[in-house]
């Protein structure tokens, strides 16, 4: 099991308050990826999905379940995709469907494979690709860069546990040639890094406009003291 590497995925996230209030808080503007990332991280997490099927039907054995994942299959009578589930440090979890992936706590962000679109929800069970549509978009991606070096981690592991060109045989059978060869740890920590870098960007906007704001406030302040002063010697007067 690797448990050592599960670390990584609290690294991001340490920023946010909490995985509830990171994924939905109150009084911001909603923040959304750029259309070139969006566009980039659909083909990763469509191949990225891809390869962990593979991993399930690794033939040295399920990979997932290796790597510490708990899979929980649909009921009986009903049809749809097995889950697998990861509890990471900070009270996070990985799920992963062949439709997506979750992270976060109990309220986290999901990502259906083919969009990189961060939407909110809970931690719950299911089955089918249709039970998370028109989940709400996240308020922000402060979760994202968690995910995004988690994935990273895990690639990092395959490639301690399998044969050098394990991954890339499967990468290489992989139907889309446009991201073939291009789900490495090096990628999903570049892609990290540059959601990261929205992050900060708008943290300092946050912090500029907060000083602005404050500056405004304590000049008002004066100026009301002031006006009163004035007012009151006036009365003396």
């Amino acid at each position: 099991m690797a448990s050592a590497v599960h670390l990584v995925a609290a690294t991001s996230s340490q920023s946010c308050s909490s995985p509830a209030a990171s994924a939905s808080p109150s009084g911001t503007r909603m923040q959304q990826l750029p259309y070139h990332l969006l566009r980039e991280g659909s083909r990763l997490l469509h191949q990225q999905c891809w390869v962990w099927g593979q991993d399930i039907k690794c033939p040295s054995g399920n990979l997932l379940l290796d790597y510490g994942f708990q899979r929980q299959r649909p009921p009986e009578g009903i049809s749809g995709s097995s889950q697998y589930t990861l509890t990471v440090p900070g009270e996070l979890y990985v799920r992963l469907w062949g439709f997506g992936v979750y992270y976060g706590g109990d309220v986290g962000i999901f990502l259906n494979r083919y969009s990189f679109v961060p939407r909110r929800t809970s931690l719950s069970d299911c089955w089918q690709a249709g039970n998370m549509q028109g989940l709400p978009r996240a308020k922000d991606l402060c979760l994202m860069p968690g995910l995004l070096r988690w994935i990273a981690a895990y690639e990092e592991w395959i490639k301690k546990r399998t044969s050098a060109q394990y991954r890339l045989r499967r990468a290489a059978s992989f139907k889309s040639r446009k991201t073939a060869g291009q789900h490495s740890p090096a990628a999903w920590l570049h892609m990290a890094d540059r959601v990261e870098g929205l992050l900060d960007d708008v943290s300092d906007a946050s912090v500029l406009a907060a000083s602005l704001n404050n500056y405004s406030l304590r000049r008002a302040l004066i100026e009301n003291i002031r006006d009163q002063t004035h007012d009151h010697l006036e009365a003396l007067v």
